[in-house]
């Protein structure tokens, strides 16, 4: 064994002559700066790290340039524009209702009793008079004759005593007495006549009898509904608006109604609530009209109104968007070279529909609407523009 080291070390030793190599010159060159080898290998890899990032970071600067250029291509975005103005137009607004009778009255019985007959059926026809309610006339008739008697006992006591009286053999005080009682006997026979007439409840006006509400057998009360009786002879068309379109109405506006039938006829607007209803938060408007054609009452009806006349624009209804603050709008385009411009968010009101879109208040003048794209930019966006030719949204 010791003889096979001194083998290996004079073999060893015979190469680094051969080399001329020492074993110090081996050692030494195991050494960098008078450091270990592992300390110069974990020098070497930091340096390696700090050498990636440094390459890293020179090649994202130098990218600079061309990411610059890519940011302002995204930014260039590209609208669609109609070049619009305000015109003359006629302020419209839609009312959606239904048709109404120009006048219904309920129908009520002016004293008790009971329902003897309903002498004419619903939807005939009625002149003012027509018995469209007859009560049992009961003990009343017998009450009347009573009346009437005693009516004609205190007259005749009454011309007894004014002839005593002239001739000196009554006072005043049984004149008075026989006076008074005579007006007494008086009354009590009108109120039996009118009892008696009362039985019979009459149409108040000429309609339609649309709806009867007892039938025979009924005790009524006084003041009880018997029948409804509708006048048709004008047509209403009522329905309810906001509070920013009541506030442009007025009686005497001019309306075109179409009904669920399709049959259209002229109306003008006769009633603007200044109430809202509570429910609905919507004031009733009422349109009046002649009811030339037979039209009932409870259909559907939709209506025009025009209100007046002022400047509008009318604009595609797609252009129309809401800002961050929900107020309606349209963007326009404000030019800054002939295909350049910066976008502008203007508020609008709407002052109609139309089939072509709608038309509205609050542009200043001529502009440049955002047609497509409207959607895609916000206010103080700088982008290129290509106008629509001939209005076309194509």
């Amino acid at each position: 064994m010791v003889l096979r080291r001194r083998c290996t070390s004079t073999a060893k030793r015979d190469a680094n002559l051969a080399t001329g190599h020492s074993d110090q010159d081996t050692d030494a060159s195991r050494r960098f700066l008078g450091l270990p080898p592992s300390v110069v290998t974990a020098l070497i890899i930091l340096a390696a790290v700090i050498a990636y990032f440094a390459i890293g970071t020179i090649m994202a600067g130098n990218d600079d340039a061309p990411a610059a250029s890519a940011s302002e291509a995204r930014e260039e975005f590209v609208v669609l524009v109609q070049d619009i103005a305000p015109t003359e137009h006629q302020d419209v607004i839609s009312l959606r209702g239904r048709t109404e009778a120009g006048r219904r009255v309920t129908v009520r019985a002016q004293t008790p009793g009971q329902v003897a007959a309903m002498p004419i059926s619903e939807g005939t026809m009625v002149k003012e008079g027509d018995i469209i309610c007859r009560l049992d006339v009961d003990s009343r008739r017998a009450v009347l004759e009573e009346a009437r008697a005693a009516y004609t006992k205190a007259q005749t006591d009454f011309d007894a005593a004014s002839r005593l009286h002239e001739e000196g053999f009554a006072s005043d005080a049984a004149l008075k007495s026989a006076r008074a009682q005579r007006d007494g006997a008086a009354a009590r026979l009108s109120r039996a006549r009118l009892d008696l007439a009362n039985t019979d409840v009459a149409a108040p006006f000429d309609g339609v009898l649309s709806e009867t509400l007892v039938e025979p057998g009924d005790v009524l009360a006084a003041g009880a509904p018997c029948a409804i009786v509708a006048d048709l002879s004008n047509i209403i068309v009522a329905g309810g608006v906001g509070a920013d379109e009541a506030a442009t109405l007025n009686p005497g506006d001019r309306a075109q109604v179409t009904l669920s039938d399709s049959r259209q006829f002229a109306a003008t607007v006769s009633y603007v609530a200044n109430v809202a209803d509570d429910r609905t938060r919507a004031f009733r408007v009422e349109l009046t009209a002649v009811n030339d054609e037979d039209i009932p009452a409870g259909l559907a009806a939709e209506a025009a109104i025009t209100t007046g006349q002022g400047q509008a624009a009318l604009v595609p209804r797609n252009a129309l968007v809401f800002n961050d603050s929900g107020a309606l709008g349209v963007r326009i385009i404000e030019p800054t070279s002939t295909d350049h411009g910066t976008v502008r968010f203007m508020p609008v009101s709407l002052s109609g529909e139309v089939d072509d879109g709608a038309y509205v208040t609050g542009l200043d003048g001529q502009a440049l609407v955002v047609v497509r794209g409207q959607d895609y930019v916000q206010q103080g966006n700088e982008v290129a523009f290509t106008t629509a030719r001939n209005g076309s949204m194509q």
